[in-house]
């Protein structure tokens, strides 16, 4: 008979106001440097870290505005520089290079978000048939006619395969009045605990 197997615990997104606490600072503090460099230099290229703190949210529109906001930031920068400093082919080159890479890394944000989405689909789907498939061995080993003294055992060892706990007991009401339950199997110490109780 098969075992529930345990519910493993997933990492949980990072809520959208704590990336937007950390990836806005960033965002204005590389904006402000890009402004104060001279235009040759790809600064441009750091706004990468603000899109990449959207990959560890659940929101797929926090990604996005992240990713619109830094292209943003990076063509504001441009214009400024160029008017300051003049333009020529490399600086184009750069802010082209720092323009595509927010880009790319927006891109690869979204698909590791939704890789992430998908497998913990996969995952709960496995759970959930094999919690399907344990219910239908439970009903499998209930079925047929029994006597109370074999349905007791059985039930016993079942609850006790299906739901991994160490010990049962099984207990009848018997005019109103709960009689003493039956362990399985039965105790061999001092001080037992049981793993599951079950009332019929």
């Amino acid at each position: 008979m098969t075992t529930l197997p345990p519910s493993a615990p997933s990492a949980a997104p990072v809520r959208d106001s704590l990336l937007w606490s950390l990836s806005l600072p960033l965002l204005l503090g590389v904006l402000l440097l890009d402004l104060l460099t001279p235009a040759s230099l790809a600064v441009g290229t750091l706004l990468c870290a603000s899109v990449a703190f959207a990959a560890l949210g659940a929101s797929r529109q926090l990604t996005l505005t992240l990713t619109g906001l830094c292209v943003g930031a990076n063509v504001l920068a441009g214009a400024l520089n160029a008017d300051r400093d003049g333009l020529d082919a490399t600086t184009l080159a750069n802010r082209a290079v720092s323009i595509l890479a927010v880009l790319l890394v927006g891109f690869l944000s979204l698909r590791a978000r939704e890789a992430r989405a998908r497998a913990a689909r996969i995952e709960e789907d496995a759970r959930q048939l094999e919690r399907e498939r344990a219910l239908r061995a439970l009903a499998e080993a209930m079925g047929g006619p029994l006597g109370q003294a074999e349905f007791v055992d059985r039930a016993a060892h079942a609850l006790r395969t299906l739901t991994g706990a160490d010990h049962v007991e099984i207990g009848a009401v018997e005019r109103a009045y709960l009689r003493a339950p039956t362990p399985w199997p039965v105790p061999h110490r001092a001080g037992w605990t049981p793993g599951c109780r079950w009332t019929c």
